[in-house]
């Protein structure tokens, strides 16, 4: 246990000086990208890793999410900061709203029902003048107070860090879920459909797993 916890510790002191190891803007656009993606595998890694149900339409979720707080920028000059909380409850809603028909599927079906799910609200994003269709988004340059607009000019090292810390709290979130019961419930629902089932789960009135198996 010590030993892990200095493994963690060192990987955690690493990845704050290594803007500064590297300090060109083109590697710290890199690490950015990468802690992005990070990021999002880690969620993936929620549903299709511990319950084995493979997502891949979890894309959607995200681009509902940056293009809510995005919007709110533009349109009502929301600060970032709490437009990220509105695109993560938005984004959690609609995760909820189409995880309920799809999670009655299993398998190849409900991959398939994800992919259907990604091109159709590609297909509306495109095609959705108001959020700028084809052409995406360009937010208005706010001068002023850069850390409360979220506008950095001059260097991309506050855009690693804001990633670095939502990185390692991503992290210790699925590690929470991975130790609790819920954690286990989706690993037996991983395992065995079927064995998971004849053992309560998902029979319980507000188990999260529920869904899945139904």
């Amino acid at each position: 246990m010590k030993n892990q916890w200095t493994i963690v510790l060192g990987a955690i002191a690493v990845g704050a000086v290594l803007p500064y190891v590297f300090p060109g803007p083109f590697p710290r656009h890199v690490m950015i990208m990468v802690l992005v993606y990070a990021i999002l595998g880690t969620a993936w890694n929620i549903l299709g890793g511990y319950a084995g149900q493979v997502s891949l339409g979890h894309a959607v979720y995200f681009g509902i999410g940056a293009y809510t707080s995005t919007m709110a920028f533009i349109v009502w000059r929301l600060n970032p900061w709490v437009g990220m909380v509105l695109g993560a409850v938005i984004a959690a809603s609609v995760a909820i709203l189409m995880g309920y028909p799809t999670f009655k599927l299993r398998g190849f079906y409900f991959a398939i029902a994800t992919i259907a799910l990604g091109e159709m609200f590609r297909i509306l994003f495109v095609n959705w003048e108001w959020v700028g269709g084809a052409v995406g988004l360009e937010p208005p340059i706010i001068k002023g107070d850069r850390l409360m607009s979220m506008q950095f000019h001059l260097s991309k090292v506050p855009y690693y860090y804001i990633l670095f810390i939502m990185f390692l709290c991503v992290l210790a979130l699925v590690r929470v879920i991975e130790r609790s019961k819920l954690g286990y419930y989706f690993r037996a629902v991983k395992d065995s459909h079927e064995a998971a089932l004849s053992s309560g789960i998902g029979q319980r009135p507000f188990c999260a797993v529920n869904t899945v198996l139904e």
